[in-house]
């Protein structure tokens, strides 16, 4: 519906903004490519891309995987239902 994608679009933005200037741990060149939201907007995957070898890929999503709680709060402050 128009309603699950204006909100994938913005946390997209979001995410996007999060990861460039507010992520403190270094990620290198990371984009975050698509959002899929379910239906009732209770849950989000985020899908990123890096720029490199496969192992600079292992070390972007270990970092992710490491800032997960940081981004979700941030993204949570930043988004009003």
């Amino acid at each position: 519906s128009l309603k699950t994608e204006r909100m994938e679009m913005t946390i997209q933005r979001e995410i996007s903004h999060i990861l460039q200037f507010e992520l403190k741990i270094e990620l290198g060149f990371c984009t975050v490519t698509d959002v899929q939201c379910t239906n009732d907007l209770s849950q989000a995957k985020v899908y990123v891309t890096f720029l490199g070898k496969q192992g600079r890929n292992d070390a972007g999503m270990r970092v992710l995987n490491q800032s997960k709680g940081f981004i979700r709060s941030q993204v949570a402050k930043k988004l009003r239902l």
